[in-house]
């Protein structure tokens, strides 16, 4: 069971290292964009963390007991939710403003600080 837990946190950090990778390896870029792989690395970080805040929820090993604690699944999934979004609508542009790229980057960075630090 302990193998499986780990394999699906490794899941939601891929799909954060491709969201935020794919954000950071714009920086010096004139015109950012939206790439195939950070949507892609949005979709599996969104569904790594709803599989693996259900099973904290419900207190599968290595949790011993069910966890009470529902704010933090919910307020990540939400920004997680929110960041999909932004990024599943700008797609279809050739082109993002330097804007929308920070928030989007503070978003994917904000996600998994909220998930690493707040327990």
């Amino acid at each position: 069971m302990e193998l499986a837990h780990q394999i699906l946190l490794l899941i939601t950090l891929l799909g954060f290292a491709a969201t935020c990778g794919g954000l950071l390896g714009q920086l010096r870029s004139r015109d950012p964009e939206v790439t195939g792989g950070m949507l892609i690395g949005g979709w599996v970080q969104l569904i790594g963390w709803v599989v693996v805040s259900a099973w904290q929820l419900i207190g599968l090993a290595p949790y011993s007991e069910p966890s009470g604690r529902y704010v933090q699944p919910i307020v990540v999934a939400v920004i997680m939710i929110l960041q999909l979004i932004l990024l599943a609508s700008n797609r279809k542009f050739t082109s993002i403003p330097r804007g929308l790229w920070g928030i989007l980057l503070i978003m994917s960075l904000a996600e998994s600080a909220i998930a690493v630090i707040w327990q």
